[in-house]
């Protein structure tokens, strides 16, 4: 065995830790992270003592979709719940994570592609699920190493974490994935950048599904915020694709 591959679609965002729903046991933290990744991690290795990696194969939430698990609309909830697990996997020693289903049109409620309403040999993005899922994988490129991170001050009223983050490197080219699932803007100041360091900064929100945009230049500047759209997914990057953009 050279790798260890675990799905789970059994989990939730925190902040719904007390509604319910059928066919999902728990909280991210709590079944993901405390119930499978970090025990895998823990037992997973080779004869020789050595570590195996240890990566969520496949993964989405049953949050958003029927009883029946095979029904359901695209929804950008399952989008905001997929990225700020993958920063949640990340942080706690996952090496890699993959989402169901890029092209499957009988699951439409996770599907990345979907048929050319004027052309069914041809297909298309998704108009709620591809765009939230590029701009979540497209900078953290294979082979990037997961910094340590810490965030403090972005929980609701009732402790409920609502912005998720992870900090990825790439040869010297950085990246940062912000997740804020909160109906309102969060704001964030940033901690231990080198001064004047500057990031292309793209978002995607609830609002604005359909395209990722690219908000323009953030610089680490002395009490430089920077600005969580409501239920968004943001990417501070100074990896470099060229002209090739997920636009």
């Amino acid at each position: 065995i050279d790798i260890i591959s675990f799905h789970d679609y059994n989990n939730k965002l925190e902040y719904m830790r007390d509604e319910s729903f059928p066919n999902v046991h728990g909280t991210i933290s709590e079944i993901t992270i405390d119930s499978i990744l970090v025990p895998a991690i823990e037992q997973a290795r080779r004869e020789d003592g050595t570590p195996l990696p240890v990566v969520a194969g496949e993964f989405g939430s049953f949050a958003y979709v029927d009883q029946t698990v095979e029904l359901g609309e695209p929804d950008f909830g399952q989008r905001l719940h997929n990225a700020a697990a993958a920063t949640q996997i990340f942080n706690h020693g996952g090496k890699a994570v993959a989402y169901w289903i890029y092209n499957n049109n009988y699951h439409s409620h996770f599907r990345m592609l979907t048929f050319d309403e004027d052309n069914p040999k041809r297909f298309v993005p998704e108009p709620v699920n591809y765009y939230p899922l590029a701009l979540t994988m497209k900078y953290i490129p294979k082979g990037s190493h997961i910094v340590r991170t810490e965030l403090r001050d972005l929980t609701d009223d009732d402790g409920f974490p609502r912005v998720y983050m992870t900090a990825a490197v790439k040869d010297d080219a950085l990246t940062l994935l912000w997740v804020n699932d909160a109906d309102k803007p969060a704001y964030v100041t940033i901690e231990g950048l080198e001064p004047n360091r500057s990031f292309n900064h793209w978002d995607v929100t609830e609002e604005s599904p359909e395209r990722i945009c690219r908000v323009g230049e953030w610089v680490k500047v002395d009490d430089a915020m920077l600005r969580l759209e409501p239920r968004s997914i943001t990417v501070l990057t100074t990896y470099d694709y060229g002209q090739e953009t997920v636009e």
